[in-house]
């Protein structure tokens, strides 16, 4: 590698710190570290995208014609000709930097005429409580004012967009609201006091007559001048500045319901609307109350709101996910309360009917009732019902184009034709027809399924699929398949050779369709639910879908190199406790209905957001969802209420007044919503995998070409953070991951078409969440075998062998020199000999010869660990030792490079002599390699790669001999916290360089 080494920033993915619409809505500008993506509203597409920072994070926008202001920490960029609509010209951008002496809460572009041209000034207000009047034309500074109350400030909101009628509201760290002319002495004019915390955001209302407050207290606080403030007082035209302040300013609300910190403000068409730390936005109406709560990105941190200029109920969220969210406020107002539509259920023989079962279609509602009847009702006539008595008990039912089937406790199925709803029917001309479909024994469940088949599953533990002929009315059993457990089926899914079945125990059978007798299951996979029901089994993509009542969906398929069935994936619904129905729409996203609490809830696992929760008492009173699966908006769901006087309560989307726009999510929507902790590159795929503190493993793909970066996978098994991840040795060229974290526990994946399956697991029963695995290293065995070293918190190192061909992992040992917590390991392998290094919080590295222990498990599977004693501990670091890295020379020779609390980067090379003794040299290393403690660290044959807390990435060359470094480059990083980096060497003279922490930031060196 030359000399003059360069480091390229690339990519980088973390939060949306800002948002804006332009003039007319059809574009969407968002800001994620230095950079500003322009998205077209309608599609989602992006537009373009450019830095308006060299470095460093924008933390606000402010729009006014063609120009554009963005700013953070002490950077603003004043943007010419930013583009308004898709097709405008990107070329004509032109961006003015400036740099300022404080850090910047607010700016706002003011329009003056300056010796009669019309120019621009940008009004700058700082966390010292001061304003400065900047021209960027002459980068000139023309007023600098500071209020005469010297206090820091948390947020400013400036109004106005001219001198002579800017306003400034600041935020005191003492949870005052400061209110005053820049323009004229600086004194505050009045002071507003309600937050019982330190202020994040002030927002004023277009004609000034409102501000709003939102608060480390977790409350949004609205104030006004206008005396009995309502809605509509937002269309009042704006006062002068002079008579803006001499009109007192009053609370109108105080909202509470976020359950965290609040960090934006917003007034809207339908009131104000609020992002919090708690993930959620929250819409308020001007009496204080909460009419819907937008919940979509993932765990923490919606950072900013925007709003639609043109249709003010249509709004933006960033969050700290990397994803952005396009909110119709109709909508989500809609399906978050009542409609009010209740169906009366008739009484029968003057006696109250109680809903046993129920099935739901966009337009009507069927239902069966312990007074046995089934009664049909249109949603759109409520009166026009249909009430058949049945002469049976019965206990479930289904509903296709053309008949309504009905099962009951002695085993029989009964059906309807669909035409008995024109008039009032007799029970003897009215029944279609019947059969004894379970011999003597309840039936449990029916569904209709393809044009002329239903199946029903009884308590004598069967599922049969029968053959309907409506032009001879007989009905022939076709199969019969056996339950494998002593529950019944409770869901099924067949695809072109094979039915798969879901039990009340968690189970899944698989069986073979080709033949037409009694069948046995060919394959079954227990407990997939644990011990919970099996709701909802659907096919996508040569993979089996599964949910249970466990609030899981599992994904069930045949791996490479494999020739059966195995569950793959596991995961759970973000605020569904109770998962009833999964599905695929039309555009691939898939959908989970379910409960939480007493609450029905539709989420879009695809995008994550949720587009529906109503109130309904829970999952255990009959209910039923229609749902197109054109999109995620047109649905019928109907439950029972807790009496059958209260009736049936429906919400449909055919009772919306007002035409509703989809909800959008683009942009980096899976990214970790929390702190990424590690990263590696995997060299066959050249795909590169993080985890984090969401307890998450992303997979993720670099475009070189176009030096973008794109989630392309993302899976959470973990039951807590995931701390530790290494690439192991492939199995048959597919790529072997290795994941650790709290818990102690270790998870094995395969990397097979840009996705990670799952292979197995190992976590012991009897240890603490808190009790967690800080690093990993790995070796293979024999064929799809892997050794696994797993250093905990405890100071022990748990030795596992896992076997991904049987899918199985086992601890075969451990071994310890001390409790202090291991924080960081390397591994040497070369033929015979095989060196582990690990470092630990009391600064010291400590080295094993595991020669021994290979060739035991290598030879026989099992080794003694007894005598296993270090065979050099030497001090690198004053305090912990954070990272190493072992860097293989060759087969005799290693290198260990470590990073410590100390700013310090140790060296030192260790010699195998043919007898297996070592001899270490330790060289001078870098000194103050880093302004704080380093956290990471990484190295090739040429060169090697540093990070810490100062965000700077850090470049040094080896020597020819490999034992001192040269300082190269370095670079400072949007990513916060730096926690981990990985490197691909893709071609000599250049290296590809990922790092995570708060973010995750992709570069090139060269």
């Amino acid at each position: 590698m030359d000399n003059a080494m360069m480091i390229q920033k690339c990519s980088f993915i973390g939060a949306v710190t800002a948002l804006a619409f332009s003039s007319d809505g059809s574009l969407l500008y968002a800001a994620v570290g230095s950079t500003v993506y322009l998205y077209a509203t309608a599609t989602g597409a992006l537009v373009h995208s450019f830095a308006a920072f060299n470095h460093g994070i924008i933390h606000g926008v402010d729009l006014f014609g063609s120009h554009a202001v963005f700013f953070g920490q002490k950077q603003l960029a004043i943007v010419e000709h930013i583009p308004q609509h898709p097709q405008d010209d990107c070329k004509m951008i032109h961006i003015v930097r400036k740099e300022f002496r404080d850090w910047i809460l607010d700016a706002r572009i003011l329009h003056e005429k300056i010796d009669g041209i019309e120019s621009i000034l940008i009004a700058t207000g700082m966390a010292h409580n001061v304003v400065d009047i900047w021209n960027p034309k002459h980068d000139q500074i023309v007023k600098s004012v500071r209020c005469s109350e010297r206090s820091i400030l948390y947020a400013m909101g400036i109004y106005g967009r001219s001198l002579d009628t800017i306003i400034v509201a600041a935020g005191t760290v003492f949870q005052h609201i400061l209110l005053w002319n820049p323009m004229g002495d600086g004194n505050a004019v009045q002071t507003l006091h309600q937050h019982d915390g330190v202020l994040f955001k002030l927002q004023w209302s277009k004609n000034g007559r409102f501000l709003t407050s939102v608060s480390d207290d977790r409350s949004v606080q609205l104030w006004s001048n206008v005396n009995n403030a309502t809605f509509t007082d937002l269309q009042l035209p704006s006062l002068s500045q002079n008579q803006a302040l001499s009109h007192n300013f009053y609370s109108v609300f105080r909202g509470w319901g976020h359950t965290a910190r609040v960090w934006d403000v917003k007034f809207c068409g339908l009131g104000i609307i609020t992002a919090s730390e708690d993930a959620t936005c929250r819409l308020w109406g001007f009496n204080g109350s909460c009419l819907a709560v937008l919940l979509g990105h993932t765990d923490v941190n919606v950072w900013r709101v925007a709003v639609h200029p043109k249709q003010s109920h249509i709004i933006a969220s960033g969050g700290g996910d990397n994803a952005i969210k396009l909110w119709d406020l109709n909508l989500e107002q809609f399906n978050q309360h009542p409609s009010g539509l209740v169906l009366s259920i008739p009484f029968i023989n003057s006696k109250p009917a109680n809903v046993r079962a129920m099935v739901t279609l966009m337009s009507s509602v069927f239902s069966i009732t312990d007074q046995s009847t089934l009664i049909a009702q249109e949603i759109s006539n409520p009166s026009n019902n249909v009430v058949i008595p049945l002469g049976f008990n019965p206990c479930c039912l289904d509903v296709s184009d053309q008949f309504v089937a009905i099962g009951n406790v002695i085993g029989e199925v009964y059906l309807y034709n669909h035409s008995i709803f024109s008039q009032q029917p007799q029970l003897q001309q009215d029944v279609f027809m019947n059969w004894q479909a379970h011999d003597k024994s309840r039936v449990m469940h029916l569904w209709f399924y393809g044009s002329n088949r239903i199946l029903t599953s009884g308590v004598d533990l069967t599922l049969k699929e029968w053959i309907i002929d409506a032009s001879t009315k007989t009905i022939t059993l076709l199969r019969s398949f056996v339950c494998p457990s002593k529950t019944c089926i409770s869901s099924f899914a067949f695809s072109e050779s094979v039915l798969a079945c879901g039990d009340g125990r968690g189970n899944i059978a698989f069986y073979d369709l080709s033949t037409t007798i009694q069948i046995q299951p060919t394959q079954v996979l227990h407990q997939c639910h644990q011990k919970n029901v099996v709701s909802s089994m659907t096919w996508h993509d040569n993979r089996l879908y599964s949910s249970g009542h466990d609030g899981y969906i599992n994904v069930v398929e045949i791996p490479p190199n494999c020739t059966q069935f195995i569950s793959t994936r596991r995961q759970s619904v973000k605020g569904i406790s109770t998962l009833k129905k999964i599905w695929f729409t039309k555009n691939n996203d898939l959908l989970a209905f379910g409960f939480h609490a007493t609450l029905a809830l539709v989420v879009n696992t695809t995008k994550q957001y949720r587009t529906l929760a109503l109130e309904c008492g829970g999952w255990r009173r009959p209910n039923s969802l229609y749902m197109s699966t054109d999109d995620d908006i047109h649905h019928t769901f109907c439950a029972a209420s807790k009496t059958s006087n209260d009736g049936i309560f429906v919400h449909s989307s055919s009772q919306l007044k007002h035409p509703v726009t989809a909800t959008h999510s683009w942009h980096g929507q899976n990214h970790h919503s929390k702190m990424g902790i590690c990263v590696v590159w995997e060299p066959i795929s050249k795909l590169f995998v993080s985890g984090g503190e969401d307890n998450a493993l992303k997979v993720y793909k670099f475009n070189p070409n176009t030096n973008s970066t794109q989630c392309i996978d993302s899976v959470s098994m973990h039951i807590t953070n995931v701390r530790a991840l290494v690439v192991g040795t492939p199995d048959n060229q597919v790529p072997v991951l290795i994941s650790a974290g709290g818990k102690q526990s270790v998870h094995v994946w395969h990397l097979w078409e840009e996705r990670l399956q799952h292979v197995t697991e190992y976590t012991p029963t009897e240890v603490t969440q808190d009790q967690r695995i800080l690093s990993l290293a790995s070796t293979g065995l024999i064929s799809q075998q892997h050794l696994i070293l797993a250093p905990n918190s405890e100071g022990v190192i748990n030795v596992l062998v896992a076997n991904t061909a049987k899918r199985s992992i086992v601890q075969v040992g451990s071994f310890t020199n001390c409790q202090k917590p291991i924080l960081s390991c390397g591994l040497f392998h070369h033929g015979a000999f095989i060196y582990f290094a690990t470092g630990a919080t009391d600064g010291n590295i400590v080295l094993w010869n595991l020669s021994l222990i290979y060739q035991q498990l290598f030879s026989c599977g099992t080794a003694n660990f007894d005598d296993l004693k270090p065979v050099y501990t030497y001090r690198a670091h004053d305090m912990g030792v954070n990272c190493l890295n072992v860097l293989a020379i060759d087969e005799f020779t290693f290198k260990i490079v470590s990073g410590g609390d100390n700013q310090c980067i140790t060296l030192s090379t260790i010699m195998i002599q043919s007898s297996g003794s070592i001899n270490v040299i330790h060289h001078s290393g870098i000194h103050n390699a880093s302004a704080s403690a380093l956290k990471a660290i990484t190295s090739t044959t040429n060169v090697v790669l540093a990070a810490g807390y100062d965000q700077r990435l850090i470049a040094w060359q080896w020597n020819a001999t490999k034992t001192s470094l040269s300082f190269q480059s370095s670079s400072f990083l949007e990513t916060a916290d730096i926690a981990s980096l990985s490197v691909l060497e893709e071609e000599s003279t250049s290296l590809h360089v990922v790092a995570v922490g708060k973010g995750l930031q992709v570069l090139t060196l060269q």
